[in-house]
């Protein structure tokens, strides 16, 4: 009896001291959380344009595309931990207040605008055209005024030539005709010469005959 009733005390003693288990009951994961479980919804924190603006909203034509991607996107969050947290959807919105330079900025820098951005660069590269446009001009101008001198400098060698060329012929002309005429000359001498000679000849053989006659 004693043996039974203390075995029914232990048995007892279990069955208070274990909380029976619920099938709903979870047991918490330790650890990070495995990659490709969808994260927990959280609230996106408000979105100011100012310190102390009222809060930024949704623009509500955009709500059905925005509905549309979410239910394509559905493991994508709409919040930015890197921007606070703040809804992505509202800074798209909103770009516009959120990038207007304050009253007290003074003289900072306005926030960049792609418009502004692509009309500056557009102005610059014309600007760069120009400049390079000018650059060829005045390259081929100062081309055209080396050939132009180079030609002159070309034309008057070219005359040069000329002139020394006539002036050889000239001189070799003259020295021609000089020769002409002292070799002409010394013919005519000659020929004096021989005509005197048999002359001579003729009136010393004429001479002889009438003494022999």
């Amino acid at each position: 009896c004693t043996a039974d009733s203390e075995d029914g005390y232990q048995t007892q003693q279990l069955t208070t001291s274990t909380p029976p288990s619920t099938s709903g009951s979870k047991t918490k994961a330790v650890g990070r959380p495995r990659s490709g479980g969808k994260s927990p919804a959280t609230a996106a924190r408000a979105t100011y344009a100012s310190p102390g603006g009222a809060p930024l909203a949704r623009d509500p034509s955009r709500a059905l595309d925005d509905a549309i991607e979410m239910a394509r996107n559905k493991k994508k969050s709409t919040a930015s931990n890197r921007l606070g947290g703040c809804d992505l959807r509202v800074m798209r919105d909103n770009l516009d207040e959120l990038t207007i330079r304050p009253p007290s900025a003074g003289g900072k820098r306005d926030a960049p605008d792609s418009s502004g951005n692509g009309t500056t660069y557009a102005s610059n590269k014309r600007v760069r055209a120009k400049k390079r446009l000018e650059q060829l001009r005045k390259e081929m101008d100062e081309a055209t005024d080396k050939q132009s001198a180079a030609g002159a400098d070309m034309l008057q060698v070219l005359m040069f030539m000329r002139e020394d060329a006539d002036r050889r012929a000239e001189t070799e002309d003259r020295r021609r005709r000089e020769d002409r005429e002292s070799a002409a000359a010394a013919e005519k001498r000659e020929r004096e010469e021989r005509d005197a000679l048999r002359r001579e000849e003729a009136a010393a053989a004429e001479a002889r005959r009438c003494q022999e006659a």
